[in-house]
């Protein structure tokens, strides 16, 4: 199932390109799209090729698996917003003095 995180992760990766200078609630929308892709072209490449989960259906494992999107994506947002917030910070103009380029005299 490894070689289908490589793609998984493509898919966030993308997403932030795209939705890069988007407001909050298209930024919101595209990392909800992109998660969800993310957590289904993973899990499908687990179940397509991890031999622990051979016996089960696709639907059988799927509904295992769907109890774990929300914390998925809870986890992907935290740390989203933090980037966010960070990057937005650094690049104000009134950030703190440990930010701002040295003055010469």
């Amino acid at each position: 199932g490894y070689v289908f995180l490589l793609p998984a992760y493509s898919v966030l990766w993308m997403a932030g390109r795209i939705l890069r200078g988007h407001n909050l609630v298209n930024l919101l929308i595209g990392l909800t799209l992109a998660v969800t892709g993310t957590f289904v072209i993973s899990n499908f490449g687990m179940w397509l090729l991890a031999p622990s989960v051979k016996s089960l259906s696709l639907l059988a494992y799927s509904e295992r698996v769907i109890g774990y999107w929300w914390s998925y994506w809870q986890i992907t947002l935290l740390y989203s917003l933090s980037g966010m917030l960070v990057l937005s910070f650094m690049l104000s103009p009134n950030r703190l003095p440990l930010f701002s380029k040295p003055q010469t005299f």
